[in-house]
């Protein structure tokens, strides 16, 4: 062989060795922020179910200050109590989700109830009660807004190449 060719094979080789190193080098740039993704979606879901669990000590309180002087919504509030415990404890994010809708609703249901009763709309327990829910409410909306556009975000990025070819590695979750 003479020098040129060894010369042409040194730098081609230097060249495939760039390119390929630049390839690894994206294919852990992409890795690592979808680690990132995943840990973000996991931080979001904690947050959501410390927020869900923290409205749901509530329920209790309203349920209990207002057993006895709402008697036409006694089966309202007995569906309150298994409602909160599957938005607590459900399987799937869906799942909670679709209890704390009925949930939303039947404290919705109970506080409108609570407020044409004198004896309860005038209560400063009540009304604080009343006020701690709709701000965690609020709170659950958002974090589970959070939440999705997280999830959404990190699908969107799992979706496409090289993510997806990572996938099938099983090297990301989808």
């Amino acid at each position: 062989m003479s020098q040129e060719t060894i010369t042409g094979l040194v730098i081609a080789g230097v060249v495939l060795a760039v390119a390929c190193a630049g390839v690894v080098g994206w294919f852990v740039v992409v890795l690592r922020q979808l680690d990132q993704g995943w840990r973000g979606i996991q931080g979001r879901r904690r947050d959501l179910e410390s927020m869900l669990k923290e409205r749901g000590s509530l329920i209790p309180r309203l349920t209990e200050m207002t057993r006895h002087r709402l008697a036409g919504e006694r089966d309202t509030l007995a569906r309150l109590a298994p409602l909160r415990a599957q938005s607590i404890g459900g399987r799937s994010m869906r799942e909670k989700a679709w209890a704390e809708g009925e949930l939303d609703a039947g404290i919705a249901r109970i506080i409108q109830a609570a407020e044409a009763d004198a004896g309860l709309s005038g209560l400063t327990e009540f009304e604080e009660t009343r006020l701690a829910l709709e701000q965690s409410s609020g709170a659950i909306e958002d974090a589970a807004r959070a939440y999705n556009e997280a999830v959404d975000a990190y699908n969107r990025r799992a979706a496409g190449f090289p993510g997806s070819f990572l996938a099938g590695l099983s090297l990301i979750h989808i």
